[in-house]
């Protein structure tokens, strides 16, 4: 994820980011400018796409619902300007009942595989970058994006010619066993900095970021690396162990 903190409006996914399952009220259900149906929920534990980390998914377990949709898909989360926007996978007739339960209690459910996985490999980009600045001894500048998908994470840099495949597998070495001894992970907010502004922390090391991580570096496992060098950037992609293809 780039190292940039997206989150200005608090959720549950910072407070209690291991929640998977919570009750929430359904603020409203509308569509976007291109007719895709979504609602807002309060509170939410659904992290809104942002930095590179996906939006999370789930669905919503509705009482009482005049409709065959008890349940109904999160499709994705994303944020427009100060509103969590949870994308719907349902039809017509569905939504049209489902404004009508604006007010109404509803369950909130993740997709705890891939909130898991955004957890681990986040951190993983993280402690990477920080060990190749002590493997290299070079202070390198944050990554210009670092994009997460289902499977894995990178950190795309403007080219840095002293970082070659050694380099890189030494490095991987080193974060494996760091990450396997067992360190503490925090992510604290740094009211002094602003609204919600957030700092990712793991020994010595502290990076501004407004995502989800574990709680431990056991927890992720271990981490596979490649280094591709493409149009004048460095790209650093990390898989974990069951993501190792």
């Amino acid at each position: 994820m780039r190292f940039k903190n997206m989150n200005k409006v608090p959720g549950l996914y910072h407070t209690a980011p291991y929640l998977s399952q919570t009750q929430t009220r359904l603020l409203h259900v509308n569509l976007d400018e291109s007719n895709s149906p979504y609602c807002v929920l309060s509170p939410t534990i659904f992290y809104p796409q942002g930095g590179g980390q996906l939006g999370d998914r789930g669905y919503l377990v509705l009482p009482d619902m005049l409709t065959s949709q008890q349940k109904i898909g999160v499709l994705t989360t994303k944020r427009k300007d100060e509103e969590i926007r949870h994308y719907l996978d349902i039809n017509e007739i569905g939504f049209d009942l489902l404004k009508k339960q604006a007010g109404q209690q509803v369950t909130a459910i993740l997709d705890w595989d891939l909130r898991y996985h955004q957890m681990r490999i986040h951190s993983a980009v993280h402690l990477i970058h920080c060990i190749l600045e002590q493997v290299t001894g070079h202070s390198i500048p944050y990554p210009v994006r670092s994009p997460l998908n289902d499977e894995s994470g990178e950190n795309h840099y403007q080219l840095l010619d002293y970082i070659d495949k050694d380099i890189l597998e030494k490095a991987t070495t080193e974060l494996n066993e760091f990450c396997s001894s067992g360190h503490e992970i925090q992510t604290v907010n740094v009211p002094e900095q602003g609204n919600n502004f957030r700092i990712w922390k793991c020994g010595r090391w502290s990076i501004p970021c407004g995502g989800t991580h574990v709680k431990d570096t056991k927890e992720i496992g271990m981490i596979f690396s490649t280094l591709k060098i493409k149009k004048n950037m460095t790209r650093i992609a990390l898989r974990l162990s069951d993501n190792s293809g």
